[in-house]
């Protein structure tokens, strides 16, 4: 995401694919982590969650943050 330039249309929709697998892998993960009371890994997933979101809001305006 390190670019003067805004996305094409295709790069949009692949930051939008990553996006949801990121968010989908990372639920998966931070309701297993809590449901077996493994903290760490919970927090882990939270991260990711974060991650995810930046990536939906450079895919949501169509430019680098």
């Amino acid at each position: 995401m390190l670019r003067s330039r805004k996305f094409r249309p295709f790069e949009r929709v692949i930051l939008f694919a990553i996006t949801f697998l990121l968010i989908g892998a990372n639920v998966a993960c931070a309701f297993l982590a809590f449901r077996d009371r493994q903290w760490r890994l919970g927090f882990a997933g939270g991260g990711g969650l974060i991650l995810a979101i930046v990536y939906f809001c450079a895919a949501r305006h169509g430019k680098p943050l």
